[in-house]
């Protein structure tokens, strides 16, 4: 999902996830917050309001992407709702939906870089 900060991209996103689409819904500043307790440098850099760096984004998204596909969406953290296996047993592979990724072009152009089973196949801008 992409859209303007308070579009309602985590709203609609968390609900059409764990209501309907039987997906894992993926915040990626929740997921980077979440990063940040570990990672002092990580901290820094949100805490003085600098943007993350695009291949530090991507790899993080890209591994949390890979650990759902590998698990078929079995493994949750903060920032994934639980799946709705009943909804998404019919899918080859898992339901994931993004909120805040890509950003930019920049993350835009490292998606074709990703394996095809962790590619988006599709783009939901919300105004």
């Amino acid at each position: 999902l992409i859209g303007s900060p308070g579009s309602g991209k985590g709203t609609y996103g968390a609900l059409l996830a764990s209501r309907f689409l039987g997906a894992s819904f993926l915040n990626v500043g929740d997921l980077l917050r979440e990063s940040a307790l570990k990672n002092e440098n990580l901290k820094e850099i949100m805490v003085s309001g600098t943007l993350v760096d695009d291949n530090y984004v991507n790899d993080a998204v890209l591994k949390h992407i890979t650990d759902i596909v590998t698990n078929r969406g079995n493994k949750t953290s903060q920032s994934n709702v639980k799946p709705n296996k009943e909804n998404n047993d019919k899918n080859d592979k898992p339901l994931v939906i993004l909120d805040g990724f890509p950003r930019n072009q920049s993350q835009a152009s490292l998606l074709s870089e990703w394996p095809s089973s962790t590619r988006p196949s599709l783009a939901v801008h919300i105004d």
